[in-house]
């Protein structure tokens, strides 16, 4: 590595590191950012730099904990609980690793998980105040913005050479079934389903702000993000994030209680979209009305394979009831089960293509029952934190958790077709969700004086 570049990185990581010690929610904006576009593990593939973001998301932890601490008296009390998840989890993996018939799979998930864990933690330990999350919710906004906008620039220009340090992967794939092949935009990721799912939580996330963010140059920004983010999920061709998208905005109608103008600049949208969407999008949705016909009539190999995934991961469960296969051990037991089951000619090692069937499958009732708890209460605390919010007069704070909550569904509804690849995006929503309870107490009160809004404990 040349020294000039490893004299600027320094520079630039001595930079940041002062606006994080002087103003550590900013740093939690950028904890944000990395961990949505990944950007850090791939400058180290393509640039030689080594990747901080774990020493980094212990800084930010500490300062912004010790900050709002000694500041305001916050203190994360819900960080005893989720240092709980994070050691059931890891007991889960311990025990999954004495039954498994493929132990280095279960090894290597045992050396990921704690890089996860310790972002969790550092997100609950920060995230006890509403400036805390803001951070958090536009980190992850401005990451839909460039991840979006790179998948964009490159349908336009017609061109994939340039990956963009990683942020614009887009592999030649089958578009139409057993037919047409072209590029797919996959972002970060290299696979355009699971960059599917995690536009969706971007655009869940711009969607919100863009729908009750005080400020109109920032709901611009946030509509811009929600706008790249559509696009490139279109550009993914991926039909089980055009179907999480569907859920979206139901849910998002549901929640929201938005106005008939708004459902009719969503359905003008949606019919633009339609009328502008790549050749072979509309033939590849379609094919998925071969399912009502039966397999015999399932032409698309695609199809054919996830149907014969999801059913082996219902006899895995059945078979293996208490415990499961053991983590990440669906794939050296698929071919077997896809033999007996004849979806397919020469079934080889995959995953099960369903995030709720595949915890069934490699955890059985324990790990089933473990995975639904978390995410239950998860999701029970975002509702009920944002109407108690929202009965101490803090509407906005309680908006930005009603959009993580759409964010959180929208990433389970595209799960159904996806098995948990990425973990950190799932634990990211997680940690957000569980840490919500924290921001109750906070009220936002103007003072006298011409200065902006300031963060008051109303606490006794």
């Amino acid at each position: 590595m040349p020294l000039s570049l490893i004299v600027l990185g320094l520079v630039a990581m001595v930079c940041v590191g002062l606006v994080v010690l002087a103003k550590p929610d900013i740093g939690l904006g950028l904890l944000a950012f990395a961990v949505f576009t990944r950007l850090p593990e791939h400058l180290e593939k393509t640039a030689g730099i080594p990747t901080l973001t774990l020493p980094f998301a212990l800084v930010v932890g500490v300062v912004a904990a010790y900050s709002n601490a000694v500041r305001l008296g916050r203190r994360p009390g819900r960080l005893p609980a989720v240092g709980l998840i994070v050691v059931i989890q890891i007991l889960l993996l311990g025990v999954g690793r004495m039954i498994a018939e493929d132990r280095a799979a279960v090894d290597l998930a045992l050396a990921e998980f704690p890089r996860d864990a310790v972002i969790v933690l550092v997100i609950v330990a920060a995230m006890t105040t509403p400036r805390a999350l803001r951070a958090l919710v536009w980190g992850a906004i401005c990451s839909g913005i460039v991840m979006g906008g790179v998948a964009v620039v490159q349908y336009l220009e017609g061109s994939y050479v340039h990956s963009f340090f990683g942020l614009g992967i887009a592999p030649l794939a089958t578009v139409v079934a057993n037919e047409t092949s072209g590029f797919r935009a996959a972002g970060p990721l290299g696979d355009p389903n699971f960059f599917a799912q995690v536009l969706i939580v971007l655009l869940a996330l711009g969607f919100e702000r863009a729908l009750r963010e005080r400020r109109p140059f920032l709901r611009l920004i946030a509509l811009a993000s929600a706008a790249l983010c559509l696009a490139a999920l279109i550009l993914t061709f991926s039909r089980g994030g055009v179907l999480a998208l569907a859920a979206v905005i139901v849910v998002a109608l549901l929640i929201f209680k938005v106005s008939i103008r708004v459902v009719t600049a969503i359905g003008v949208l949606a019919l633009v979209a339609v009328l502008i969407v790549p050749t072979g999008f509309a033939q590849r949705f379609s094919d998925l009305t071969q399912v009502t016909g039966g397999s015999q009539q399932i032409t698309d190999n695609a199809i054919r394979g996830r149907l014969s995934e999801m059913t082996a991961s219902v006899l895995m469960a059945v078979e293996h009831p208490v415990l499961g296969v053991g983590p990440r051990n669906f794939p050296v037991h698929y071919p077997r089960y896809a033999n007996r089951l004849g979806l397919e000619d020469n079934p080889d090692d995959r995953n099960s293509h369903s995030l709720p069937l595949q915890q069934a499958a490699e955890g059985g009732v324990v790990g089933f029952t473990f995975f639904l708890v978390v995410v239950g209460v998860g999701l029970v605390g975002l509702r009920r934190t944002g109407r108690t919010l929202r009965a101490e007069d803090d509407t906005d704070t309680a908006s930005m958790l009603d959009g993580v909550f759409l964010a959180f569904v929208g990433f389970l509804a595209a799960g159904v077709f996806l098995h948990l690849a990425y973990q950190r995006y799932f634990w990211f929503l997680v940690a957000v969700s569980w840490a919500a309870p924290q921001l109750l107490g906070v009220t936002r009160r103007r003072v006298s004086s011409p200065t902006a809004p300031v963060l008051v404990d109303s606490a006794p």
